[in-house]
């Protein structure tokens, strides 16, 4: 069993929320996380929405689990994360700043896509730009 995990917000995230598409440089870094971390997304849409939309393009299985609103909220999807695995090591995306209420010592906090400024806590990592390869590589090493 791999010992990290990502948790990601879908909408705005991983995919543009005007053409409901993926941005392109995230797909090449969510096959990076997959060699050493179980991907799940957990997010307000229904699960089956993007359970469909990832089918559509070829990319359900770099998902180990998706969580929709029918799973709970945002807390719940992460108790039932926490509850499958043994992680050392999570790592929580998302492109909002609300998102960040959640605690757990193994959370590591990371804010990508961010178009306006906002006051982030303390050991949030922010970045402007949407996840890319060049962005997974920073948040690794620390």
């Amino acid at each position: 069993m791999i010992e990290q995990a990502v948790i990601i917000d879908f909408l705005g995230t991983i995919v543009d929320p005007v053409r409901l598409k993926l941005y392109p440089e995230t797909i090449e870094a969510l096959e990076e996380l997959k060699k050493s971390f179980d991907i799940f997304i957990s997010s307000r849409l229904s699960s089956a929405f993007i359970e469909n939309h990832l089918e559509r393009q070829n990319l359900k299985d770099i998902f180990f689990l998706v969580y929709g609103r029918e799973d709970g909220d945002k807390n719940d999807h992460i108790d039932k994360i926490l509850r499958l695995g043994d992680y050392e090591k999570i790592l929580y995306i998302t492109n909002a700043l609300e998102e960040f209420t959640i605690k757990d010592h193994r959370l590591i906090k990371v804010v990508v896509n961010i178009h306006k400024h906002e006051l982030f806590p303390e050991g949030v990592m922010v970045f402007k730009d949407p996840l890319s390869v060049k962005i997974v590589k920073q948040i690794i090493e620390g």
